[in-house]
């Protein structure tokens, strides 16, 4: 199996060829980057089963390598490494389901990451010891500033908000702070007038982050959809053996 690598023509993502993969299933591609370790999302309908797939990844961290793993039914694997340009240099912001119609703004301000800690001590009555309740980290939630350089690039991303989906912030200049989210408010707030009369606007943006774990109960899907990507049953119990995986919607196809 092989795997290749090329940038985008805007030299923000990266166009991935895999050929020569085994047949008997679909194949699974993971990144590392600067964000960490998480599985390459694939578009909805593309079959991975048939040896040859390209698909382009919009996920990818704008600055530092992109390490690419392919792994096929068979076991085989497959590495490659690809060092993204960073497109303009500026923050984007891409609909997490369609990250081709993505936008990219001017920065990114007052970018807040609180996390709630959702481990707790309980002294119960009667007991002389202490129950613990562990839990992992919840998500971040917080607030951010996006500056704009029209009112009409405000509205587009007070739309893309406003459409109820996660999107996802690219932030070049920041290290390992790139996130899926959704919008909790949005307010469009226009900054002072500039020299040449225009002025900047900002959108201020409460938001809750989208863990990738998550993502895949928010993806819609058909059974078209899903023969597209499986061209059996066989193939599709593989990574999905029983009807609640289907129903519970767990599935990135």
């Amino acid at each position: 199996m092989a795997l290749t690598l090329a940038a985008a023509a805007a030299g923000d993502a990266v166009v991935l060829t895999v050929a020569g993969a085994s047949t008997t299933g679909p194949v699974a591609l993971s990144r590392v980057d600067r964000n960490g370790t998480t599985q390459v999302r694939l578009p909805t309908g593309l079959a991975t089963i048939g040896g040859a797939f390209t698909t382009t990844d919009y996920e990818a961290s704008l600055a530092g390598p992109c390490r690419y793993l392919a792994l096929d039914a068979a076991g085989a694997t497959a590495l490659a490494t690809a060092t993204l340009a960073g497109g303009s240099g500026r923050p984007q912001l891409r609909p997490t389901f369609r990250p081709q119609d993505g936008l990219t703004v001017e920065w990114v301000t007052g970018l807040s990451l609180p996390r709630q800690l959702r481990s707790s001590a309980h002294e119960v009555l009667g007991r002389p010891d202490v129950v613990y309740t562990t839990f992992g980290m919840g998500a971040r939630t917080g607030t951010l500033t996006i500056r704009c350089t029209t009112l009409a690039k405000a509205l587009a991303v007070v739309a893309l908000y406003t459409e109820g989906l996660p999107l996802l912030l690219r932030l070049p200049d920041q290290a390992g702070l790139d996130m899926h989210h959704l919008g909790q408010s949005v307010d469009p707030q226009p900054q002072e007038r500039r020299a040449d009369g225009s002025r900047y606007w900002d959108v201020a943006v409460t938001y809750t982050e989208v863990v990738p774990s998550a993502m895949a109960s928010l993806v819609a899907w058909t059974m078209g959809d899903a023969a597209r990507t499986y061209p059996t049953l066989a193939a599709a119990t593989l990574p999905h053996p029983t009807l609640g995986d289907w129903a519970a919607n767990r599935v990135v196809l």
